[in-house]
């Protein structure tokens, strides 16, 4: 009676187990807007980006940090690979790639620093993210990547 007893009381608790786990899934960041800035780029974090001022308008020569917005930094994420392209009309003038460890677990959105064109004119900055996933998302993929967004830099 006792071996019934403890089988029974065993196999409610496996099935609780197994019934009650919720699956875990992979998700990618919720992005919304490049955003530039001449500020010091330490100073942006998650919850202050919303308080970098931006500027579109930058001097030849001037230090400036693009980065992306984020209203949701993902779940699952094992590594991702930033891209970042630095365009006067459909020439490449700087690019850049940045590599990051578990990015929903950093405090910065993505980020990337370079040297104002010293030639006066529009540029276009491009961003595109590639993720690899530590768990599978709902459609089963380990890996996967942002679309691509890009804005405009005027250098006076």
């Amino acid at each position: 009676m006792q071996k019934k007893v403890l089988f029974m009381a065993s196999l409610v608790l496996l099935f609780c187990t197994v019934a009650c786990h919720e699956p875990i899934y992979s998700e990618q960041p919720v992005y919304g807007n490049l955003r530039f800035t001449t500020e010091d780029p330490s100073k942006i974090t998650l919850d202050k980006q919303g308080e970098i001022g931006k500027s579109s308008i930058c001097n030849p020569g001037d230090s400036v940090t693009v980065f992306m917005q984020v209203q949701y930094p993902g779940d699952y994420i094992t590594e991702a690979d930033y891209a970042w392209k630095l365009y006067v009309t459909s020439d490449s003038v700087a690019s850049g790639s940045v590599k990051v460890i578990a990015p929903h677990k950093q405090n910065t959105p993505p980020m990337w620093t370079f040297k104002a064109p010293e030639m006066s004119g529009k540029y276009t900055v491009t961003f595109k993210a590639k993720y690899d996933y530590s768990a599978q998302t709902e459609a089963g993929q380990i890996y996967g990547e942002s679309s691509s967004y890009s804005a405009e830099l005027n250098v006076k």
